[in-house]
């Protein structure tokens, strides 16, 4: 897992005022604002006691769907924790295509775990941990609450989805531009290795009028993930359209409405 995906990864970008029409109404906006804005606060996942140990994980704000970074704030007496996001419904178990990693820092432990879109069946997310204490192994599972992102679409209903995995603050200029894709098989999301991608990016001016911009079309470099090049000449509100063609059949998938800001702004 590449360490520059943090909990903003799949939640935030930072807004500016561009050339584009005003984006404020759409979508995109009310699910992602201005970090500035932000008024959430930690939410503790699971407090745990038990033969002298305590396991607190805590999230900065409402887990959501793609990655997510969960403070290990005390861990002691315990080792080897494996934390993972599942769906449960009623008939089903749906695990995400990634695997969480524990990342240690001066500020202490940060476990990076993954949602993936749940089936439209009803159903409950549940933060399961895995792990060792002095009196044995130990297995935890609470029911959390995991909200939908816009950097994750649907390619067709559920089967194949769609992740957004750079840039993570779209800017003016050349970048590199990743997706992830992934397969429903069985119970499971597994990364799609063979499909086809090209890319639309489109700024619309208004009045009928609007424009492309430089790109190379994202091709895969394993596990997933097809990386390619974005040069977005212009900040302001964009589209980005993407095309896969998966076994001869090409779907489309639109990222609507995000914000590309200029160089100097943050």
């Amino acid at each position: 897992m590449r360490k520059r995906i943090t909990p903003l990864a799949l939640f935030l970008l930072l807004f500016a005022v561009g050339c584009a029409p005003d984006i404020a109404e759409t979508d995109f906006f009310s699910q992602h604002p201005d970090p500035d804005e932000l008024t959430g606060s930690d939410v503790i996942l699971l407090d745990h006691s038990e033969a002298g140990t305590r396991l607190l994980l805590v999230s900065q704000g409402n887990l959501g769907w793609g990655f997510n970074a969960i403070s290990i704030q005390e861990s002691e007496g315990w080792t080897s924790l494996e934390p993972s996001l599942v769906f449960e419904s009623a008939t089903q178990v749906w695990r995400a295509p990634i695997e969480s990693s524990i990342e240690s820092s001066d500020d202490g432990d940060t476990a990076f775990v993954y949602a993936m879109p749940p089936p439209t069946e009803a159903g409950q997310w549940y933060l399961t941990v895995e792990g060792s204490t002095p009196a044995g192994q130990m297995a935890l599972r609470v029911p959390v609450r995991v909200d939908e992102d816009i950097w994750m679409r649907p390619a067709n209903d559920l089967d194949v989805i769609v992740a957004w995995l750079a840039p993570l603050a779209p800017r003016t200029g050349t970048d590199t531009f990743e997706l992830g894709l992934y397969r429903l098989e069985g119970n499971d999301y597994r990364p799609i290795t063979d499909a086809t991608l090209d890319l639309y990016p489109y700024m619309d001016m208004g009045g009928g009028e609007g424009h492309s911009t430089p790109y190379s079309a994202p091709t895969h470099v394993g596990s997933g993930t097809y990386s390619g090049m974005v040069n977005f000449i212009m900040s302001g509100g964009w589209d980005m359209t993407v095309h896969i063609t998966l076994a001869g059949e090409t779907r489309d998938v639109l990222f609507h409405g995000f914000t590309v800001n200029g160089r100097g702004s943050r």
